[in-house]
């Protein structure tokens, strides 16, 4: 018999995931608890629509994930578990990966597709 975690989420009066818990599942080796998520919107200029931050707890140790945005909604930065992602947008609103100021030194001539 498989057993799936039940999980209990509130919401904002614009329909914002708020908060969020992941009940644990009684027998369950992947978690001894629940993890209580709380979501946050609106900062640092952000819109109220706009996912900033996400604070997680699960047995008593806190992270915290952040997102930031450019001025048309592009994701420009992502802070996931403590690694840090930098997103560049061309004028059509595509994403364009760019290697690292320190890799692109190192870079033959060669070129290479950007995805």
């Amino acid at each position: 018999m498989t057993r799936t975690a039940s999980t209990s989420p509130t919401y904002d009066a614009i329909s914002n995931r708020q908060t969020e818990i992941q009940h644990k599942v009684e027998g369950s080796v992947l978690t001894a608890d629940d993890i209580t998520r709380a979501h946050h919107y609106g900062q640092n200029g952000a819109t109220r629509r706009q996912l900033t931050g996400v604070s997680t707890e699960e047995a008593g140790k806190k992270t915290a994930d952040t997102y930031a945005y450019d001025k048309t909604g592009n994701t420009t930065k992502r802070t996931l578990a403590g690694t840090t992602q930098d997103m560049t947008w061309d004028e059509e609103g595509h994403l364009v990966r760019r290697p690292s100021r320190a890799r692109r030194r190192n870079m033959s001539t060669t070129p290479t597709a950007t995805v």
